[in-house]
């Protein structure tokens, strides 16, 4: 509980000296808690767990540019 509300204050500066890159979803107190819970576990490399998560902010980013552009196509 501790460590998350660390992540929580932390990541506002974090923001500013290292922005998101284009096309990718910034990283979320969750995303970052995931990041955490899969450093300490033995059976993932750190490499791959980087690469998983770029993987799904990417993913999130593409779902959310489709689902803005269908809420555009219905005058919503």
């Amino acid at each position: 509980m501790v460590a998350y509300a660390f992540v929580s204050l932390c990541r506002p500066r974090e923001v500013r000296h290292h922005p998101d890159p284009d096309g990718v979803v910034a990283l979320t107190c969750n995303e970052i808690a995931r990041l955490f819970h899969a450093l300490f576990r033995s059976e993932s490399t750190q490499e791959h767990m980087l690469v998983r998560s770029v993987f799904r902010r990417s993913h999130q980013a593409q779902v959310r540019h489709c689902h803005y552009r269908i809420q555009e196509a219905r005058g919503s």
